[in-house]
């Protein structure tokens, strides 16, 4: 299992949505006021690649990237996870 938070301390609060290469993800999601996060347990090659939450209130919106790779095949337990955040889209 791996679990991937996005933590957003944003007023007013925003809404939080996960996706995988693009496309909503709505299992293994878990939201609180401030924190986000994402289980998963990797079984294929598929389950791997570019993970995005995307974080929008009434000021703006702001991505952050995870990318999963799996480092092994054989050791499918070993995940490398690299992240990188767009720039923040903020209005005020």
């Amino acid at each position: 299992m791996t679990t991937i938070k996005c933590a957003v301390y944003a007023n007013p609060m925003a809404n939080v949505t996960w996706f995988k290469d693009g496309r909503v993800i709505l299992d293994g999601v878990n939201s609180t006021r401030d924190v986000s996060t994402l289980t998963l347990a990797p079984k294929t090659v598929n389950d791997f690649g570019l993970y995005s939450c995307n974080a929008t209130n009434s000021k703006g919106t702001v991505w952050y990237h995870i990318t999963m790779e799996q480092l092994c095949k054989y050791l499918k337990k070993y995940i490398y996870l690299r992240m990188f955040r767009e720039e923040e889209q903020w209005t005020f």
